[in-house]
């Protein structure tokens, strides 16, 4: 029988070592803002976007995302009818970007949807909401007053960088003058996820 104090110098008690297991510790979930914001791809970003499309309260036909090459510049796209892109429709322009959407974003892209309509490609949607994270106030503000955006809009289109020949910019302008800017709108991140939450996704 071996004692406590056997071995020990002077006979002194050494007091045993208690080697406790680690302690597990899940890691932290990531909140529904995070998860859109740093997790999901651009691909996954347009699909939560169109599970959130019929929150909108339009009487969707169908409900489709088209973002991808040579898309046009439509992300997903709501139609109204059965006749598709030659009906009404609305498209919903995704952009993910972390930081704020800006007018020269958004502008950029208006010019892509009426170079493709002016193409033939499809009809000028009644409806054309950007999607994204975060919007600048600058840009609210202008949307928001529909025949200040067309002016502007107009404006910037005789300067732009975009590469487009003389006759491209003469049917955009002139499909941009007939058409009521009323029919772009802003949505943000924060707006789409309180919504996303009312659908079975």
């Amino acid at each position: 029988m071996t004692s406590q104090y056997d071995g020990q110098p002077g006979g002194e008690e050494q007091r045993a070592l208690t080697v406790l297991p680690p302690r597990l510790s899940m890691p932290r979930m990531a909140t529904p803002k995070q998860t859109v914001t740093f997790l999901m791809d651009p691909g996954e970003f347009e699909e939560f976007v169109k599970e959130w499309v019929p929150t909108q309260g339009a009487k969707y036909d169908l409900v489709e995302r088209q973002g991808g090459a040579g898309d046009h510049g439509i992300d997903v796209a709501g139609f109204l009818t059965q006749a598709k892109l030659e009906g009404e429709w609305h498209n919903y322009q995704c952009k993910q970007y972390k930081r704020d959407l800006s007018w020269a974003t958004a502008a950029q892209e208006m010019r892509k949807m009426f170079v493709a309509a002016a193409a033939g490609h499809f009809i000028v949607p009644s409806r054309y909401v950007f999607v994204a994270l975060t919007v600048a106030a600058s840009l609210k503000r202008l949307i928001s007053k529909p025949s200040e955006c067309r002016a502007k809009f107009l404006e910037d289109l005789s300067t732009t960088r975009d590469k487009l020949d003389d006759d491209e910019r003469r049917k955009v302008k002139e499909l941009a003058e007939g058409t009521d800017f009323g029919m772009f709108s802003c949505i943000d991140l924060d707006q789409v996820l309180e919504e996303h939450m009312t659908t079975p996704h």
